[in-house]
């Protein structure tokens, strides 16, 4: 088992992941996540409520959890997803033993208070796009999608072992990929088809969680259930940029941000970013903030 809380009661520094709500501005705060834990084994269950987000994926498990005074089984791919103020308790009355990996988070505004509301309406605030209700916990993922989940999990936890300058941000991109597939493969594909804006939604913010990554106009096209050249043009008049044009932009903006805020070489930054070939790196900084990027971070030290 591994696990990490958050240590002390300083705010997060990243702004990645925010939402308006009453027009206040929410930042996520990651406050424990667990690789691989065993849950506790007791006679009854006893729930408990509090103002914070639960994500919980079943690992190994022949156990069972307590959601609003239901017991509901809990196998091997099973994904739990609590609210705020939602009544839970994820011991086990099984015998059998119960794996789970999670993460919990709160949503806070400046003063550190609490959002409290649905996960899919802070889903909706955050993606953009519609998303209903599910009461039905907890969802199956199947083979697949588990191992897709628990690789999230694990990147997370690797992530959080190198405790480097850039160590939040990138676990906050770890921390976005995991609601966009929880946005994707759970609330989306549970309430069936969606409209032609939501893929279009599914599609930016699956470059935004996966800006450092390889991938085709058709693949990314799969992924929004498109094809190729009627998401180009979708996603022309919607966001006035092509969606490799919107990629480059995240990633050197994400290059802006590992300049200012470490050490690294041009070369490391690169490579974190997404590319490969150091001059096509070159190239494409230099078009977008028209300086080099090492005369970019010597103008930022003056």
């Amino acid at each position: 088992m591994k696990f990490y809380a958050k240590p002390g009661q300083a705010p997060p520094a990243s702004q990645m992941i925010q939402v308006v709500h009453s027009q206040v501005p929410y930042r996520l705060d990651l406050v424990h996540t667990t690789l691989d834990q065993k849950a506790v084994a007791v006679s009854k269950h006893r729930e408990h409520s509090h103002n914070i987000f639960h994500i919980n994926l079943y690992t190994n498990s022949k156990g069972n959890f307590s959601l609003e005074g239901l017991v509901k089984n809990a196998e091997e791919g099973a994904l739990v997803l609590v609210s705020p103020g939602q009544k839970h308790d994820f011991s086990s009355t099984k015998k059998k033993a119960a794996y789970y990996s999670e993460l919990t988070f709160a949503m806070l505004d400046q003063a550190g208070k609490e959002l409290v509301m649905p996960m899919d309406r802070m889903l909706s605030l955050y993606f953009g796009v519609e998303l209903n209700a599910i009461s039905d916990f907890p969802v199956n993922l199947g083979k697949d999608r588990f191992f897709e989940m628990m690789g999230i999990f694990r990147h997370f936890f690797e992530l959080l072992e190198t405790r480097q300058a850039e160590t939040e941000l990138l676990c906050q991109f770890e921390i976005l990929k995991m609601l966009l597939f929880i946005m994707k493969h759970v609330y989306l594909e549970k309430a069936g088809e969606t409209s032609g804006e939501d893929r279009l939604y599914i599609a930016r913010n699956y470059i935004i969680a996966n800006y450092n990554e390889s991938f085709s106009i058709g693949e990314l096209a799969d992924v929004a259930l498109l094809s190729p050249g009627h998401l180009q043009r979708m996603f022309k008049a919607k966001f006035d940029t092509t969606p490799m044009t919107y990629q480059r932009q995240l990633r050197i903006n994400a290059a802006k941000n590992l300049l200012a805020s470490s050490s690294l070489p041009c070369k490391a930054v690169a490579a974190r970013v997404g590319y490969e070939d150091i001059c096509h790196f070159y190239k494409a900084f230099k078009k977008v903030t028209g300086l080099p990027p090492m005369k970019y971070a010597k103008k930022l030290r003056l």
